[in-house]
């Protein structure tokens, strides 16, 4: 499972998942921050947000719930930095078209 800042990053990763045919279950913050996960527990949630003062608040607001209610998720909030930072952006909504060139002529 994956936790995102909001709805356009909710969109990109979806981009991403139909452009390399792969299945992502994710969220956005207020959705977690509001209703948690609802469904059965995933093992690990990576929290894939932005490379700013908003996003770095919303990472730690994230994590401390996830400490606080879901003790035995792992999460992982390296992840996402290391993708953004490998496709030279810094918001996760702007991941699609560095991704699509890379996969131009794959796909």
């Amino acid at each position: 499972m994956c936790i995102v800042e909001g709805v356009h990053d909710l969109y990109a990763l979806y981009y991403v998942s139909e452009l390399l045919d792969i299945s992502i279950k994710a969220m956005t913050y207020d959705n977690f921050m509001k209703n948690g996960i609802e469904s059965e527990c995933p093992a690990r949630v990576f929290v894939f947000t932005d490379e700013d003062y908003g996003g770095r608040i919303k990472q730690n607001s994230i994590v401390q719930k996830l400490d606080s209610m879901y003790s035995e998720i792992r999460y992982d909030t390296v992840t996402g930095k290391r993708i953004l930072d490998l496709l030279g952006v810094k918001c996760v909504e702007q991941v699609k078209k560095p991704l699509k060139n890379a996969m131009d002529g794959f796909i």
